[in-house]
């Protein structure tokens, strides 16, 4: 039989305190990003909802980019277990819309939202009559129509909206994979006014969202005027500008080493 041994003097590691020299080293080891001026939660929704609507009309452009999402979704409910943590997808196909704008009225009048509205009334114009009955017509579409028609529906499922900030200081941040696949750019479907951004930040925040683009005269100018105003004057000179909040751009990783072809032919066992 073993025999009880009692040693003295001896403590747990998780018990000794920390020394200044190892704070000095865990300080080193793991520097904390900057946090930005926090935005209220309605602006980040607001935010993040335009990004979502103008990300889902990027998407719908390219069906390629959604066919593969959608497959890489439905992979994850036939082979992964924990499969509703990992989702791209709201995968119960009710387009979001009406929430995106409910958050972000301003959305109404984005071009996504024409984007989006352009495509419904076109595809609108080529369902026949009673398509809800039967899916045989759908078959007697070519492949090309089938695949541009998914990418409609699944666009209009993605779904990037939050009330907080992410880690990183972004908002709608989940969307970035996809506008990574999509090569999307947000200042091509987006552009702060008044009314969607700077009229609902402080002045100080105006103040640096102008020195950020560049506009140190028009940042010290607005430091002197009634936030309404400076509100006016930040929409009017950074809409000649490409200034975007950072807290709705990816951010973009440079591509460092060439990608390796692959083969996509894939022999499948009877």
């Amino acid at each position: 039989m073993g025999c009880l041994v009692i040693q003295r003097g001896v403590m747990l590691l998780c018990d000794v305190p920390p020394s200044e020299e190892t704070n000095e080293e865990l300080t080193t080891q793991q520097p904390q990003k900057p946090q930005s001026k926090q935005l209220s939660a309605v602006l980040v929704k607001s935010l993040s909802s335009e990004r979502t609507m103008a990300v889902q009309a990027a998407l719908a452009q390219q069906p390629d980019v959604a066919l593969a999402i959608f497959i890489h979704d439905c992979m994850k409910s036939v082979f992964r277990s924990d499969s509703f943590k990992l989702k791209t997808l709201a995968f119960s196909l009710h387009h979001n819309k009406s929430a995106l704008e409910n958050n972000a009225p301003t959305v109404a009048n984005s071009r996504a939202m024409q984007v989006l509205e352009d495509m419904h009334i076109a595809w609108v114009a080529n369902l026949p009559d009673g398509w809800e009955n039967d899916y045989e017509w759908l078959m007697g579409w070519d492949k090309a129509s089938q695949i541009a028609l998914l990418a409609y529906c699944v666009a209009g499922t993605l779904d990037g909206v939050t009330e907080q900030m992410s880690r990183n200081n972004k908002a709608g941040e989940t969307l970035e994979s996809v506008e990574t696949s999509l090569n999307f750019d947000m200042r091509d479907w987006w552009q702060p006014t008044k009314e969607n951004f700077f009229g609902r930040i402080n002045k100080d925040g105006i103040s640096d969202a102008l020195t950020d683009a560049g506009l140190t005269g028009a940042a010290s100018d607005s430091q002197k005027m009634k936030k309404g105003d400076a509100a006016e004057l930040a929409e009017e000179v950074i809409s000649r500008t490409r200034w975007m909040p950072a807290c709705i751009q990816r951010d973009v990783v440079e591509q460092t080493q060439p990608l390796t072809e692959t083969s996509n032919n894939i022999d499948i066992a009877a």
